[in-house]
């Protein structure tokens, strides 16, 4: 009994040094997103889920187990920068060392690798393999280039749609470029405020991101442009495509994430504001995802 004890206890010190690592709050908006795309690609995917569930499950699996290899890597490269901006960091704090960081990755890459493989079409699986090349390079190399990596970071994200939703069609519809554009330029978005947040520990290690390179108010002032012409550009989209009732539900439904960037404003760019902003968006976005799939049901 007291050898289990002590067996269990570091174990499950490592058990919640990963899960912290990995970032679990990502990993239910991840496996939405995932599912968003295949039911936008193919709306009847609702019905035939018990007779094919690996064209739902295989992707959700990929994509959460791409994202915490993301997170893994990004800390990993980030470990110094961490020791400033985020010290309570388990690659920090030695609650995970390097070498099981690197081997929890090396498993997660030929994970997704292997399944998409066996799993999904020829065009999703250059999407799997392209993701993981830019997850890879993302923190060596793109994220030393000023607002390239935010583009970089976004363009990851927007991929899952696309992967997904192209294991169940030969290609894209229109809706399905439209949900990975409303994802990639909000990512963009909330990059860009992110760096705000990071700002200090940039500076420190010469990473010149946006805010660092023109200074918070001009970094501020770019995320909600951005912002801005993406909701304008929803609406646009979806008036042609479906008409102007249902962009105006979009707009109630997106709204919030342009008027709620004031309070960062209001709370001189603090921390604290764009941590609790960042989190605020969540419920916009996966309510603008099932919009989307009800919008699939609809034929262009």
């Amino acid at each position: 009994m007291f050898l289990t004890k002590k067996v269990l206890a570091p174990l499950s010190y490592k058990i919640a040094g990963f899960q912290s690592l990995i970032r679990p709050a990502n990993i239910l908006p991840s496996a939405i997103l995932s599912t968003a795309g295949g039911i936008v690609a193919n709306p009847s995917l609702v019905v035939e889920f018990s007779k094919t569930p690996t064209l739902i499950v295989v992707p959700i699996i990929i994509t959460i187990a791409t994202l915490a290899n993301s997170m893994i890597l990004n800390d990993f490269f980030d470990i110094h920068i961490d020791q400033y901006n985020n010290p309570t960091r388990p690659l920090v704090t030695g609650q995970i060392t390097r070498r099981e960081a690197i081997t929890a990755s090396s498993f997660l890459y030929i994970l997704t690798e292997s399944m998409s493989r066996i799993y999904l079409t020829r065009n999703s699986q250059l999407i799997v393999q392209l993701a993981n090349w830019m997850i890879l390079l993302y923190t060596p190399l793109f994220k030393r280039f000023c607002f390239i990596k935010n583009i970089v970071c976004a363009g990851i994200i927007a991929t899952t749609p696309l992967m997904s939703g192209l294991t169940q069609a030969a290609k894209p519809n229109k809706l399905l470029w439209l949900l990975s554009y409303t994802i990639f330029a909000g990512s963009v978005s909330l990059e860009i405020l992110l760096d705000i947040r990071d700002m200090a520990g940039d500076m420190r290690e010469n990473i010149y991101t946006v805010p660092v390179t023109f200074g918070k108010e001009f970094a501020y002032r770019l995320s909600s442009r951005i912002c801005f012409t993406n909701i304008l550009t929803n609406m646009m989209a979806v008036t042609y495509l479906y008409g102007f009732r249902y962009a105006a539900i979009l707009l109630l439904l997106q709204h919030r994430l342009y008027t709620g960037m004031k309070y960062i404003y209001l709370n001189s760019f603090k921390r604290h504001s764009i941590v609790a902003y960042a989190k605020s968006t969540v419920l916009p976005l996966i309510s603008t995802l099932v919009f989307y799939c009800v919008l699939a049901f609809y034929r262009l």
